[in-house]
């Protein structure tokens, strides 16, 4: 999976915009926005927040946790959320092997579904 420093990277690229353009964005000096690309710094939140926005892709998507970009469809379709790691039901851990039911009958739910729209 592709690091913090490459997901910028590609990003800052897909916007078309130079290091220079995207640090004076997010109100950065050059060479710590530069840092970043190149991960010899790591962004404090307030600032992995601020790229979060600027590049509109979750902070997840920034630290490798996902490779959905989209906040909202991360956040709202249950599917994608089920793939998370590290989910519990307050505070109880669940393992892959206890997901792996819930996802089949959600799906099942959602194909029933599909059918009678």
């Amino acid at each position: 999976m592709m690091g913090m420093g490459s997901r910028l990277r590609a990003l800052r690229k897909e916007n078309g915009w130079t290091i220079e353009i995207t640090a004076q964005k997010l109100k950065l000096g050059i060479s710590t926005y530069a840092g970043y690309e190149e991960e010899r710094r790591t962004p404090s939140v307030p600032v992995l927040i601020k790229l979060s926005q600027l590049f509109g892709v979750s902070t997840d998507y920034l630290l490798g946790l996902t490779k959905e970009r989209d906040i909202k469809r991360l956040e709202y379709d249950v599917s994608l959320y089920l793939t998370k790691s590290g989910l519990h039901w307050d505070g109880v851990p669940l393992t892959e092997e206890e997901l792996r039911p819930i996802r089949n009958v959600l799906k099942l739910i959602a194909e029933r579904k599909s059918r009678h729209l």
